[in-house]
Protein backbone atom coordinates (compact mmCIF):
# COMPACT_ATOMS: atom_id res chain seq x y z
CA UNK A 1 0.00 0.00 0.00
CA UNK A 2 1.33 3.04 -0.84
CA UNK A 3 0.72 6.27 0.66
CA UNK A 4 0.81 9.78 -0.71
CA UNK A 5 0.11 13.40 1.04
CA UNK A 6 -0.75 15.96 -1.13
CA UNK A 7 -0.02 19.84 0.19
CA UNK A 8 -2.06 21.83 -1.56
CA UNK A 9 -5.09 23.90 -0.93
CA UNK A 10 -7.50 20.94 -0.56
CA UNK A 11 -5.15 18.38 1.95
CA UNK A 12 -5.62 15.05 0.27
CA UNK A 13 -4.08 11.56 1.61
CA UNK A 14 -4.01 9.10 -1.11
CA UNK A 15 -4.14 5.03 0.18
CA UNK A 16 -3.70 3.13 -3.44
CA UNK A 17 -3.19 -0.42 -3.66
CA UNK A 18 -1.44 0.12 -7.30
CA UNK A 19 1.28 2.29 -5.99
CA UNK A 20 1.66 5.49 -7.42
CA UNK A 21 -1.44 6.04 -9.14
CA UNK A 22 -0.01 7.89 -11.58
CA UNK A 23 3.35 6.04 -12.05
CA UNK A 24 0.23 3.28 -12.59
CA UNK A 25 -1.29 5.15 -15.30
CA UNK A 26 1.64 5.96 -17.16
CA UNK A 27 2.23 2.52 -17.34
CA UNK A 28 -1.16 2.15 -19.02
CA UNK A 29 -1.29 5.41 -20.65
CA UNK A 30 2.37 5.87 -22.23
CA UNK A 31 4.54 8.15 -22.43
CA UNK A 32 1.95 11.15 -23.44
CA UNK A 33 0.46 10.61 -19.72
CA UNK A 34 3.76 10.98 -18.32
CA UNK A 35 4.54 14.21 -19.84
CA UNK A 36 1.31 15.96 -18.69
CA UNK A 37 1.83 14.66 -15.26
CA UNK A 38 5.33 16.42 -14.83
CA UNK A 39 3.64 19.44 -16.40
CA UNK A 40 0.95 19.03 -13.55
CA UNK A 41 3.50 19.03 -10.75
CA UNK A 42 5.36 22.13 -12.38
CA UNK A 43 2.24 24.19 -12.49
CA UNK A 44 1.36 22.76 -9.05
CA UNK A 45 4.24 23.48 -7.45
CA UNK A 46 6.61 25.89 -9.01
CA UNK A 47 3.17 28.07 -10.22
CA UNK A 48 5.16 27.65 -13.68
CA UNK A 49 2.75 28.56 -17.00
CA UNK A 50 2.36 26.25 -20.13
CA UNK A 51 1.11 27.73 -23.32
CA UNK A 52 -1.87 25.31 -22.66
CA UNK A 53 -4.35 24.48 -19.83
CA UNK A 54 -3.77 21.49 -18.61
CA UNK A 55 -6.93 20.62 -17.79
CA UNK A 56 -10.07 21.16 -18.29
CA UNK A 57 -13.46 21.56 -16.15
CA UNK A 58 -16.96 21.35 -18.17
CA UNK A 59 -20.12 21.88 -16.24
CA UNK A 60 -22.52 19.57 -18.56
CA UNK A 61 -25.25 19.42 -16.10
CA UNK A 62 -26.10 22.25 -13.42
CA UNK A 63 -27.74 19.96 -10.43
CA UNK A 64 -27.41 17.30 -8.00
CA UNK A 65 -29.49 14.90 -6.68
CA UNK A 66 -28.63 14.79 -2.86
CA UNK A 67 -27.86 17.55 -0.02
CA UNK A 68 -24.49 17.43 1.66
CA UNK A 69 -23.26 18.59 4.42
CA UNK A 70 -19.78 19.97 3.54
CA UNK A 71 -21.07 21.16 -0.11
CA UNK A 72 -22.09 24.67 -0.18
CA UNK A 73 -25.01 24.37 -2.70
CA UNK A 74 -26.90 22.86 0.64
CA UNK A 75 -26.58 26.74 1.90
CA UNK A 76 -27.37 27.93 -1.55
CA UNK A 77 -30.63 28.39 -3.81
CA UNK A 78 -30.80 25.81 -6.84
CA UNK A 79 -29.97 27.38 -9.64
CA UNK A 80 -32.45 26.61 -12.57
CA UNK A 81 -31.67 23.50 -14.58
CA UNK A 82 -29.71 23.24 -17.95
CA UNK A 83 -27.21 21.60 -19.61
CA UNK A 84 -25.11 22.15 -22.63
CA UNK A 85 -25.92 21.14 -25.55
CA UNK A 86 -23.88 18.20 -27.70
CA UNK A 87 -22.89 20.90 -30.40
CA UNK A 88 -21.59 22.90 -28.16
CA UNK A 89 -19.91 20.39 -26.01
CA UNK A 90 -18.07 19.14 -29.26
CA UNK A 91 -16.72 22.00 -30.34
CA UNK A 92 -15.72 23.32 -26.99
CA UNK A 93 -13.21 20.12 -26.49
CA UNK A 94 -12.84 19.81 -30.32
CA UNK A 95 -10.89 23.33 -29.10
CA UNK A 96 -9.08 22.62 -26.35
CA UNK A 97 -7.77 19.08 -27.90
CA UNK A 98 -5.85 21.63 -30.57
CA UNK A 99 -4.71 23.34 -28.00
CA UNK A 100 -3.44 20.31 -26.31
CA UNK A 101 -4.96 19.93 -22.84
CA UNK A 102 -4.52 17.05 -21.75
CA UNK A 103 -7.60 16.02 -19.33
CA UNK A 104 -11.07 16.55 -18.46
CA UNK A 105 -13.64 16.31 -15.93
CA UNK A 106 -16.83 16.21 -16.87
CA UNK A 107 -18.51 18.09 -13.76
CA UNK A 108 -17.85 20.81 -11.23
CA UNK A 109 -20.74 21.08 -8.38
CA UNK A 110 -22.69 19.17 -9.83
CA UNK A 111 -23.80 15.18 -10.37
CA UNK A 112 -22.67 14.56 -13.74
CA UNK A 113 -24.53 11.19 -14.36
CA UNK A 114 -27.43 13.42 -14.35
CA UNK A 115 -26.81 14.21 -17.97
CA UNK A 116 -28.40 11.83 -20.23
CA UNK A 117 -25.83 12.16 -23.01
CA UNK A 118 -22.77 11.64 -20.58
CA UNK A 119 -21.20 9.06 -21.68
CA UNK A 120 -21.43 10.02 -25.46
CA UNK A 121 -19.43 13.07 -23.89
CA UNK A 122 -16.92 10.72 -22.79
CA UNK A 123 -16.20 9.09 -26.06
CA UNK A 124 -16.16 12.46 -27.82
CA UNK A 125 -13.28 13.39 -25.46
CA UNK A 126 -11.39 10.44 -26.03
CA UNK A 127 -11.48 11.22 -29.83
CA UNK A 128 -10.68 14.53 -29.51
CA UNK A 129 -7.44 13.43 -27.55
CA UNK A 130 -7.78 13.25 -24.03
CA UNK A 131 -5.64 11.40 -22.20
CA UNK A 132 -7.11 11.40 -18.70
CA UNK A 133 -11.02 11.79 -18.63
CA UNK A 134 -12.71 12.06 -15.22
CA UNK A 135 -16.14 11.84 -13.33
CA UNK A 136 -16.73 12.17 -9.61
CA UNK A 137 -19.88 11.40 -8.46
CA UNK A 138 -22.05 10.25 -5.61
CA UNK A 139 -22.70 7.11 -7.58
CA UNK A 140 -26.43 7.06 -6.79
CA UNK A 141 -26.93 6.45 -10.23
CA UNK A 142 -24.40 4.52 -11.12
CA UNK A 143 -26.23 1.64 -12.02
CA UNK A 144 -24.63 -1.49 -13.97
CA UNK A 145 -25.64 -0.66 -17.91
CA UNK A 146 -24.10 3.23 -16.92
CA UNK A 147 -20.92 1.52 -15.54
CA UNK A 148 -20.61 -0.90 -18.51
CA UNK A 149 -21.03 2.56 -20.82
CA UNK A 150 -18.74 4.66 -19.04
CA UNK A 151 -15.81 1.60 -19.27
CA UNK A 152 -16.75 0.76 -23.27
CA UNK A 153 -16.61 4.64 -23.44
CA UNK A 154 -12.72 5.37 -22.71
CA UNK A 155 -13.11 7.23 -19.09
CA UNK A 156 -10.32 7.30 -17.27
CA UNK A 157 -11.07 8.11 -13.08
CA UNK A 158 -14.08 7.08 -11.75
CA UNK A 159 -14.18 9.38 -8.10
CA UNK A 160 -16.66 8.82 -6.22
CA UNK A 161 -17.78 10.71 -3.24
CA UNK A 162 -18.63 8.16 -0.04
CA UNK A 163 -17.71 9.85 2.99
CA UNK A 164 -18.74 7.71 5.55
CA UNK A 165 -18.12 3.96 6.63
CA UNK A 166 -21.61 3.65 7.81
CA UNK A 167 -24.64 3.47 6.75
CA UNK A 168 -26.26 6.18 9.89
CA UNK A 169 -22.82 8.31 9.16
CA UNK A 170 -23.87 8.35 5.32
CA UNK A 171 -27.28 9.42 6.40
CA UNK A 172 -26.24 11.95 8.30
CA UNK A 173 -23.86 13.76 5.61
CA UNK A 174 -25.57 12.60 2.26
CA UNK A 175 -29.47 13.73 2.57
CA UNK A 176 -31.17 11.99 -0.34
CA UNK A 177 -28.54 9.53 -0.75
CA UNK A 178 -29.15 5.53 -0.35
CA UNK A 179 -26.05 4.03 1.22
CA UNK A 180 -27.03 0.03 0.08
CA UNK A 181 -27.77 1.27 -3.26
CA UNK A 182 -24.41 2.88 -3.89
CA UNK A 183 -22.30 0.16 -2.14
CA UNK A 184 -24.28 -2.17 -4.62
CA UNK A 185 -23.08 0.22 -7.24
CA UNK A 186 -19.69 0.01 -6.50
CA UNK A 187 -19.70 -3.63 -6.62
CA UNK A 188 -21.13 -3.94 -9.97
CA UNK A 189 -18.80 -1.56 -11.33
CA UNK A 190 -15.89 -3.66 -10.11
CA UNK A 191 -17.50 -6.96 -10.95
CA UNK A 192 -18.30 -5.49 -14.55
CA UNK A 193 -14.50 -4.46 -14.98
CA UNK A 194 -13.46 -7.45 -14.28
CA UNK A 195 -15.40 -9.26 -16.49
CA UNK A 196 -14.51 -6.74 -19.44
CA UNK A 197 -10.83 -7.74 -18.31
CA UNK A 198 -10.69 -3.63 -18.19
CA UNK A 199 -7.81 -1.50 -16.34
CA UNK A 200 -9.62 1.73 -16.36
CA UNK A 201 -11.81 3.78 -15.17
CA UNK A 202 -9.59 3.22 -12.08
CA UNK A 203 -11.80 3.33 -8.94
CA UNK A 204 -10.94 6.39 -6.23
CA UNK A 205 -13.37 6.67 -3.33
CA UNK A 206 -13.21 9.45 -1.19
CA UNK A 207 -14.17 10.61 2.05
CA UNK A 208 -14.43 14.22 3.16
CA UNK A 209 -13.19 14.26 7.04
CA UNK A 210 -15.55 16.43 9.35
CA UNK A 211 -16.56 16.44 12.37
CA UNK A 212 -19.57 13.66 11.23
CA UNK A 213 -17.53 11.09 10.43
CA UNK A 214 -13.76 11.55 11.75
CA UNK A 215 -14.67 8.70 14.10
CA UNK A 216 -14.60 6.40 10.77
CA UNK A 217 -11.67 7.58 8.81
CA UNK A 218 -9.59 4.29 10.08
CA UNK A 219 -12.49 1.85 9.17
CA UNK A 220 -13.35 3.68 5.62
CA UNK A 221 -9.48 3.48 4.64
CA UNK A 222 -9.57 -0.43 5.71
CA UNK A 223 -13.35 -0.98 4.21
CA UNK A 224 -12.33 0.32 0.50
CA UNK A 225 -8.68 -0.11 0.12
CA UNK A 226 -8.38 -3.99 -1.43
CA UNK A 227 -11.70 -3.00 -3.42
CA UNK A 228 -10.96 0.69 -4.67
CA UNK A 229 -7.74 1.28 -6.82
CA UNK A 230 -6.85 4.14 -4.53
CA UNK A 231 -8.58 5.96 -1.08
CA UNK A 232 -8.56 9.67 -0.63
CA UNK A 233 -9.05 11.35 2.50
CA UNK A 234 -9.28 14.98 2.44
CA UNK A 235 -9.34 17.73 4.84
CA UNK A 236 -12.66 19.55 4.75
CA UNK A 237 -12.12 22.97 3.40
CA UNK A 238 -14.94 25.28 4.53
CA UNK A 239 -16.23 27.84 1.23
CA UNK A 240 -16.83 30.90 3.17
CA UNK A 241 -15.78 31.71 6.60
CA UNK A 242 -19.41 31.63 8.07
CA UNK A 243 -20.35 30.10 11.53
CA UNK A 244 -22.00 27.17 9.69
CA UNK A 245 -18.91 26.26 7.11
CA UNK A 246 -16.49 26.40 10.27
CA UNK A 247 -18.46 24.58 12.61
CA UNK A 248 -18.19 21.55 10.55
CA UNK A 249 -14.96 20.86 11.80
CA UNK A 250 -13.86 23.28 13.79
CA UNK A 251 -10.34 22.48 15.24
CA UNK A 252 -9.10 23.33 11.65
CA UNK A 253 -7.56 26.50 11.81
CA UNK A 254 -7.70 29.17 8.61
CA UNK A 255 -3.85 30.42 8.25
CA UNK A 256 -2.48 32.71 4.91
CA UNK A 257 0.58 34.42 5.98
CA UNK A 258 2.72 32.37 2.56
CA UNK A 259 0.03 30.82 0.74
CA UNK A 260 -1.00 31.09 -2.81
CA UNK A 261 -3.34 29.22 -5.50
CA UNK A 262 -1.98 27.19 -8.73
CA UNK A 263 -5.58 27.08 -10.03
CA UNK A 264 -5.01 29.59 -12.13
CA UNK A 265 -1.95 28.21 -13.81
CA UNK A 266 -3.38 24.66 -13.85
CA UNK A 267 -6.83 24.75 -15.29
CA UNK A 268 -9.89 26.29 -17.12
CA UNK A 269 -13.28 25.48 -16.13
CA UNK A 270 -16.42 26.03 -17.89
CA UNK A 271 -19.83 26.68 -16.95
CA UNK A 272 -23.06 25.23 -18.43
CA UNK A 273 -23.73 28.86 -20.05
CA UNK A 274 -20.50 29.05 -20.86
CA UNK A 275 -18.96 31.42 -18.54
CA UNK A 276 -14.98 30.71 -18.15
CA UNK A 277 -13.49 30.96 -14.69
CA UNK A 278 -10.32 30.45 -13.60
CA UNK A 279 -10.92 28.08 -10.70
CA UNK A 280 -12.85 25.20 -9.39
CA UNK A 281 -13.51 27.28 -6.12
CA UNK A 282 -17.40 28.40 -5.62
CA UNK A 283 -16.40 31.86 -5.10
CA UNK A 284 -14.43 31.77 -8.15
CA UNK A 285 -17.82 32.46 -10.13
CA UNK A 286 -17.42 35.44 -9.69
CA UNK A 287 -14.04 35.95 -11.63
CA UNK A 288 -15.28 35.35 -15.45
CA UNK A 289 -12.56 35.28 -17.48
CA UNK A 290 -14.83 35.76 -20.84
CA UNK A 291 -16.83 33.12 -22.44
CA UNK A 292 -15.58 31.11 -24.55
CA UNK A 293 -18.18 30.72 -27.52
CA UNK A 294 -17.22 34.50 -28.02
CA UNK A 295 -13.77 34.68 -27.13
CA UNK A 296 -11.98 31.14 -27.22
CA UNK A 297 -10.25 29.10 -25.02
CA UNK A 298 -6.45 30.34 -26.26
CA UNK A 299 -7.24 33.46 -26.07
CA UNK A 300 -8.71 33.30 -22.58
CA UNK A 301 -5.95 31.69 -21.20
CA UNK A 302 -3.52 33.59 -22.29
CA UNK A 303 -5.49 36.87 -21.65
CA UNK A 304 -4.87 40.08 -19.47
CA UNK A 305 -7.12 38.78 -16.96
CA UNK A 306 -5.37 35.14 -16.49
CA UNK A 307 -2.17 36.20 -16.90
CA UNK A 308 -2.98 39.02 -14.19
CA UNK A 309 -4.30 36.23 -11.50
CA UNK A 310 -1.08 33.91 -12.01
CA UNK A 311 1.13 37.46 -11.24
CA UNK A 312 -0.95 38.20 -8.56
CA UNK A 313 -0.47 34.30 -7.02
CA UNK A 314 3.38 34.29 -7.69
CA UNK A 315 3.79 37.43 -5.64
CA UNK A 316 0.98 36.57 -2.77
CA UNK A 317 -0.64 40.00 -3.34
CA UNK A 318 -4.08 38.35 -3.50
CA UNK A 319 -4.78 39.70 -0.30
CA UNK A 320 -6.65 42.93 -1.75
CA UNK A 321 -8.59 40.92 -4.39
CA UNK A 322 -11.92 40.46 -3.17
CA UNK A 323 -12.74 37.61 -4.32
CA UNK A 324 -9.31 35.42 -3.74
CA UNK A 325 -8.59 36.59 -0.52
CA UNK A 326 -12.50 35.82 0.54
CA UNK A 327 -11.40 31.83 -1.21
CA UNK A 328 -7.73 31.73 0.42
CA UNK A 329 -8.72 33.58 4.52
CA UNK A 330 -11.08 30.47 4.46
CA UNK A 331 -9.05 27.89 3.61
CA UNK A 332 -7.44 25.47 5.94
CA UNK A 333 -4.13 24.39 4.41
CA UNK A 334 -2.56 26.82 2.07
CA UNK A 335 -0.62 26.13 -0.91
CA UNK A 336 2.99 26.86 0.31
CA UNK A 337 4.69 26.46 -3.29
CA UNK A 338 7.97 25.69 -1.94
CA UNK A 339 10.37 22.22 -2.35
CA UNK A 340 9.31 21.42 1.20
CA UNK A 341 5.78 21.23 0.29
CA UNK A 342 6.40 18.31 -2.58
CA UNK A 343 4.52 15.34 -1.52
CA UNK A 344 5.91 12.99 1.14
CA UNK A 345 5.65 8.95 0.32
CA UNK A 346 5.85 6.40 1.83
CA UNK A 347 5.11 2.52 1.32
CA UNK A 348 3.78 0.72 3.82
Amino acid sequence: MTVTTTTETEKVTDYSRRGDIDAYLGQLQGEAFRRYRKEWRQAEKELRFFPYPLFLVVETVNTCNLSCAMCFRSRTPSPQPAMMSLDDYRRLIREAGRLGCPSLSLNLNNEPLLDPLLVERVALAREAGFIDIRLNTNGILLTPEKSRALIAAGLTRLSVSIDAASEETYRRIRTGGDYRRLLNNLEAFVAIRDELQAVLPVLRCTLVKIRENEHEVDAFINDWQQRADYVSIQSYVPHSNDDESMTLHPDQQAKSANVTCSQPFERLVVTVDGNVLPCCSPQGAEIVLGRWDDTGLAKIWTGPQAMNLRRMMRSRCWHDHPVCSSCLNGTFDGHENQETALPEKETT
